[in-house]
């Protein structure tokens, strides 16, 4: 979900081999299996462990081939610290990623209907076309965050659509909540990265907007995030368990946007990712 690129500091208040597990998509990773244990909590679907597995590995191979996309386009002397980490490792790293793609078709065919396969097809055909639009056919109305948001939220939850569609009005309202807070997060790591966004001419809605603009639309979001949560109560009558870890979330990226503003933090875009990994804790309910 963590915007592609962006600068990392030359100091770190984490030691090397963390960041190193966070450079190669560590925080994202966590992040998926985190909501999706809180989707599957929500809609009490329990997917199949080799689906698990494969959203994982599918990730990592997302993630690794996007990070190296990102450290090729980078010139002699502007090179980020997580650049400079690609740049010296692409072809392990290449190698690492064909692999775990591989596996993860072999995963696939072997366990999973082959229905599961078109379907994460289908998926893989928007991803591509996300990734040809923002590297080769750009454009300034294209809305990069809204887009990349849908996609996240499309793929982690796609274990559980596989086996529930959604039908009742608070499952329609979990989701649209989920995807409010999957989209804040975005446009949150999107102002972080906004300089790294402009020396490279990428279009985003936070770049055309400016920082003042993007944060009013950030509250914006957490408004009408928390409006429809009223709006669930209200119409419920409950305040469940993946409510309140929606609330949760909005909360945390309000506090993470007003440090943002107050101060400079080297790992922010960790620390937004990584708001979500509570959720591992609906495992033991």
């Amino acid at each position: 979900m963590s915007h592609t690129a962006g600068q990392t500091p030359k100091t770190s208040v984490l030691s090397s081999p963390l960041l190193s597990f966070f450079y190669l998509g560590g925080d994202v990773l966590i992040s998926s299996l985190a909501n999706l244990v809180f989707l599957s909590y929500a809609f009490q679907v329990h997917p199949h462990p080799v689906a698990v597995l494969c959203l994982g590995l599918t990730v990592f191979c997302i993630y690794l081939f996007d990070r190296s996309v990102d450290s090729w386009k980078e010139k002699e002397g502007e090179v980020t610290q997580r650049g400079s980490f690609y740049k010296n490792k692409l072809g392990i790293l290449f190698l690492i990623g064909l692999l775990a793609f591989a596996f993860d078709i072999l995963l696939i065919l072997y366990f999973l209907p082959f229905s599961f396969f078109l379907g994460g097809i289908f998926l893989g055909f928007f991803v591509l076309l996300y990734f040809l639009t923002t590297q080769y056919f750009r454009t300034k109305y294209f809305p990069k965050e809204v887009f990349l948001s849908g996609l996240y939220c499309l793929g982690v939850a796609y274990p559980i659509l596989f086996d529930h569609t959604p039908g009742s009005l608070e499952d329609l309202l979990i989701y649209f909540l989920f995807f409010i807070s999957i989209l804040s997060n975005v446009l949150l790591t999107y102002r972080f990265d906004m300089a790294w966004d402009e020396a490279h001419h990428l279009p985003t809605i936070a770049r055309s907007l400016g920082k003042e603009k993007t944060t009013i639309l950030f509250y914006l979001l957490m408004f009408l995030g928390f409006f429809l949560c009223g709006v669930y109560v209200w119409e419920t009558g409950k305040v469940p368990l993946p409510l309140v870890c929606l609330i949760y979330s909005l909360c945390y990226l309000m506090f993470m946007e007003w440090l943002g503003r107050k101060k400079e933090i080297p790992t922010f875009k960790i620390f937004c990712e990584l708001v979500y990994s509570p959720f591992l804790l609906l495992l033991f309910l």
